[in-house]
């Protein structure tokens, strides 16, 4: 117990805290309507959301770095071409990455990383006006 409370001890101390701290939201959304005599006419409307966050702290020595990065949106498109409506997952990543690195001031410094990359849902697109997974 006595060596598990000097260790956070000496974690505090050594800890000077949040360096650099990015984190932005957005959401967008368009429509578009074209009518056209080659393809006829097209409705179209998209919704996107995306998360983005940079973070880094200083644990003496180290230089932590996380990462991560979410989008997710939807399409939906009505046009003569298609027998029916059609709804399409856009954005669809999710992406969290760790760096840990070890500044000792050369051109390039010492570093691990971690990452992971996966989509949110299930990817799909038409052929032949068919949802193809």
């Amino acid at each position: 117990m006595k060596n598990i409370i000097y260790s956070l001890l000496l974690v505090s101390i050594s800890f000077t805290g949040y360096m650099n701290a990015q984190t932005s939201f957005s959401l967008t959304a368009s429509q578009s309507y074209n009518n056209d005599f080659q393809n006829g006419e097209r409705n179209a409307f998209d919704i996107c959301a995306g998360l983005n966050s940079k973070n880094e702290f200083f644990i003496k020595p180290i230089l932590l770095g996380v990462n991560f990065k979410l989008a997710s949106g939807v399409l939906y498109e009505k046009s003569d071409k298609f027998e029916k409506e059609r709804v399409l997952p856009t954005d669809n990543e999710l992406f969290f990455e760790m760096i840990s690195k070890y500044p000792v001031g050369w051109k390039i410094d010492p570093y691990v990383s971690f990452n992971l990359r996966t989509q949110l849902t299930e990817a799909m697109r038409f052929s032949n006006n068919k949802k193809v997974k």
